[in-house]
């Protein structure tokens, strides 16, 4: 392996557990907005007490994913920015809205009228961020920036159906033997969380339903590769030099460090069973 294919990997692991543990937190938003009956009130409150403690945390991977983007990609960093700024726009608006809507709400205190509006923004804030992070993704794979087409839309809306009728060029790249062990893995993953949360099985169905979105990230550049934007740039022709690559590995090894056990104890701290 490569230091660039080394950096490609490392940007690629931020993205994916940025899908799983920030993913986690949008939906919980989602669930935070569709709450209905007489329960919606604790189930409000089970959700808060699930994402209060680590939802900030969990962005670090998005923040580092950019980090590694524009430190070892500059040209595709700065393609990409400029072509997907209204999407991206969107979406940092949606997380904003997002992260300020859900401190704000719970030091509403008894004022319930200000409470549930701030309710409302932060499950529309969840709706959208995720939305646009997806449009913008569909855009990026098709290496047009179309965020406004049938297929990034689409994408964005997780409807995989439309997705293959659009993009043959991308569902070309999916047959990629990678790809198709990937694709397999998400869908074994995906019953499996159907089996584990039917039998109550929460550790296990959290690990399966981690593993689907790390899966469909995985078929996705496995397919790709080595494109990093499809018809624009490949991991080397985007890369930085040779001295940075190692520099950003260097400090990425060293900052990982330091990094996963903060994460580990904060998880440890605030995500143990009660006992």
């Amino acid at each position: 392996m490569t230091p660039v294919e080394a950096a490609v990997g490392v940007a690629g692991i931020a993205m994916a557990l940025y899908a799983v543990l920030g993913g986690a937190d949008f939906g919980g938003g989602v669930w935070d907005l569709l709450a209905s009956g007489p329960r919606a009130s604790a189930q409000r409150t089970a959700i808060t007490t699930a994402i209060g403690p680590v939802w900030e945390a969990n962005h670090v991977w998005l923040i580092f994913a950019i980090v590694a983007s524009f430190t070892c990609f500059p040209p595709a960093f700065a393609d990409v920015t400029i072509g997907l700024y209204a999407p991206l726009s969107f979406a940092l608006v949606g997380i904003v809205l997002r992260g300020a809507a859900f401190v704000f709400r719970n030091y509403a205190g008894d004022a319930a009228g200000i409470a549930r509006t701030w309710t409302i923004v932060f499950g529309a804030a969840s709706l959208l961020a995720p939305f646009f992070l997806g449009d913008g993704l569909g855009a990026l794979a098709t290496g047009r920036y179309a965020w406004t087409s049938p297929f990034a839309l689409c994408v964005g809306l997780l409807a995989v159906a439309l997705a293959a009728l659009q993009e043959p060029e991308l569902i070309a790249s999916l047959r990629h033997p990678v790809a198709l062990i990937a694709i397999g893995v998400a869908l074994l993953a995906g019953l499996a969380t159907i089996a584990c949360v039917a039998a109550h099985r929460d550790f296990a169905a959290r690990a399966a339903v981690a593993l689907e979105a790390i899966a469909v990230l995985g078929g996705w550049f496995g397919g790709q590769a080595p494109a990093l934007v499809p018809g624009r740039f490949t991991f080397a022709s985007a890369a930085s030099s040779d001295a940075m690559i190692d520099a950003f590995l260097l400090c990425a090894a060293g900052g990982t460090v330091l990094l996963i056990p903060s994460l580990v104890l904060l998880f440890r701290v605030f995500k143990a069973p009660a006992r």
